[in-house]
């Protein structure tokens, strides 16, 4: 409780196998060792630790596995040749980019719905591979991709943003049929960030839970919702908490990323293997070197690593996406203040009408299969009522005769 409060430390075990030598740590007044010495046993305290510092996993791979539904989304959609790769929610076919984007939401009994909205890319774009970005958005429909053609050539594409009815039994529900009302979103498709790199496809960086990693010439960069985090290319994941910080282990060093990442040498002389991070101002941070645990809490060595370009091209598009979906739904919220304050406006007859008719259609449909649910049921009863006559017929016939009744 003392070491994680800052407070002054109680150094133990600093004599252990070592024969009341001075430890090598004591010149190092940024590190305080908690435990250390040859009687330590470092496999215990990585079985009594595990559940305190979770790795953040989840397959994110892009899969060839499609889901049935988002397959006839796509070939009703997009034709029938079709190079379709998922990840998460969201397909894409690789042949030209178009993009499948799902939504899950949860249901008022406790289920979940689940609904696609195919786009077509304005071009045709081959890709080789793509990545999903999580966003931290109150928008559930938000989501960013980053993919990379077959020359090499990193793509950034995002999902129009989405415009919802309001929560309002005073809104009127045909109100989307309006002359006035806005148009639906367009997708703008893939632009080009003008640097050549690669989608980490290996099981470190990428196996990290809505994280995309990107390796470009030396560097790895790690995008993690709109922050942007550039790393050695041999650095190693030890913790993530999304959109806030990174750190992650680089040989004796650890890297600490605020957002803006720094490399810190905590003194164990060993490679980290763990690390918590406990505080960013000032910077505190739990290591461990598989043999001892050491509470970084001062001004340990550091120095500051420097951002690939990509990282800005990056930032611009964000802030470009964040924009245009600000102009859409400032424009969509004016247009729902029109409905509801009464101001009146033509409607679109001919989408009205094939509304209604596809609506009549479903009905009818509907209310064909229930009248034929209806039939077999009265069909099951009257044949189970047949049945229990000739049972009865059989037991009065066998009481009749004396002989043996029918079970």
């Amino acid at each position: 409780a003392l070491l994680l409060r800052g407070l002054p430390a109680i150094k133990e075990g600093f004599g252990l196998g070592l024969g009341g030598a001075r430890p090598p740590w004591a010149g190092m007044p940024w590190l305080d060792r908690i435990r250390g010495g040859s009687s330590y046993d470092a496999e215990a305290a990585l079985r009594a630790t595990k559940p305190a510092f979770p790795r953040e996993r989840a397959a994110t791979v892009a899969s060839d596995w499609v889901a049935p539904r988002d397959q006839e989304a796509g070939r009703s959609s997009f034709g029938e040749a079709l190079e379709l790769r998922a990840q998460g929610l969201n397909v894409v076919d690789l042949r030209c980019g178009h993009v499948i984007w799902g939504r899950r939401e949860l249901t008022l009994g406790g289920g979940e719905s689940y609904s696609s909205t195919p786009t077509r890319a304005p071009k045709c774009q081959p890709l080789a591979d793509f990545a999903t970005v999580s966003e931290f958005s109150f928008d559930p429909t938000d989501a960013t991709l980053l993919a990379r053609d077959p020359r090499g050539q990193l793509l950034i594409a995002w999902r129009p943003a989405s415009m919802r009815s309001p929560d309002d039994p005073e809104f009127d529900p045909l109100a989307h049929y309006r002359l006035d009302a806005p148009p639906p979103p367009a997708f703008h498709g893939w632009t080009a960030l003008g640097v050549r790199g690669a989608l980490d496809d290996g099981a470190g960086w990428r196996s990290l839970s809505g994280v995309a990693s990107v390796r470009v010439d030396d560097l790895r960069l790690v995008v993690d919702g709109d922050q942007i985090y550039t790393l050695p290319l041999d650095a190693e994941p030890l913790e993530i908490d999304q959109g806030r910080s990174l750190l992650a282990a680089h040989g004796e060093r650890v890297i600490a990323c605020t957002p803006r990442c720094v490399s810190i040498d905590p003194g164990l002389g060993r490679p980290v293997t763990a690390a918590a991070l406990l505080g960013t101002a000032p910077l505190r941070l739990l290591v461990r070197d598989g043999a001892a645990y050491g509470l970084v809490h001062l001004d340990a060595p550091r120095e500051a690593l420097p951002e690939h370009r990509l990282t800005e091209i990056l930032r611009a598009q964000f802030d470009r996406r964040d924009r245009e979906r600000d102009e859409l739904r400032t424009e969509y919220a004016a247009w729902v203040s029109r409905v509801m304050s009464g101001v009146p406006s033509e409607y679109d007859e001919a989408k009205l009408t094939a509304t209604r008719e596809a609506f009549a259609k479903h009905r009818a449909e509907h209310k064909a299969e229930r009248e034929a649910a209806a039939a077999r049921a009265a069909a099951a009863r009257e044949a189970f009522a047949k049945q229990m006559a000739e049972h009865r017929a059989e037991r009065e016939a066998a009481a009749t005769s004396g002989a043996a009744a029918p079970p």
